[in-house]
C-alpha cells in the first residue's frame, strides 16, 4: 500500500527537473489568476459602457497582455533571492 521513496533519487529528480517546474508553475499561476482577473475586468467593463461586446472586446485584449506581463513578473522575482527560504 505505501510505496518508499529514496531521499536521493528524489533529490537528484528535483534538482534536474525544477528549473522547468517552476517556469511551468509561473505559468500555470498566471492563467489560473487571469481567469479572475479577466472576469472583473469584464463585470467591470460591462458596467461603464452598459456594451457585452466592448466589454468582451476589453476583457478579451487584456488576457493577452496581462498574462504576458505576470509572467514576465514572475520569472523576475524568482531571479531575486531576497525572502526566500534556503537561497544563498
Amino acid at each position: 500500500m505505501f510505496i518508499k521513496i529514496s531521499p536521493r533519487i528524489e533529490n537528484k529528480k528535483l534538482k534536474v527537473d525544477s528549473s522547468k517546474t517552476e517556469k511551468a508553475r509561473a505559468l500555470l499561476k498566471a492563467i489560473s489568476w487571469r481567469a479572475i482577473g479577466t472576469s472583473d475586468t469584464f463585470i467591470i467593463s460591462y458596467f461603464i459602457t452598459g456594451y457585452f461586446t466592448w466589454a468582451a472586446s476589453i476583457a478579451t485584449l487584456e488576457v493577452f497582455t496581462k498574462t504576458g506581463l505576470y509572467y514576465l513578473h514572475e520569472r523576475g522575482w524568482q531571479m531575486i533571492k531576497f525572502g526566500r527560504v534556503g537561497i544563498q
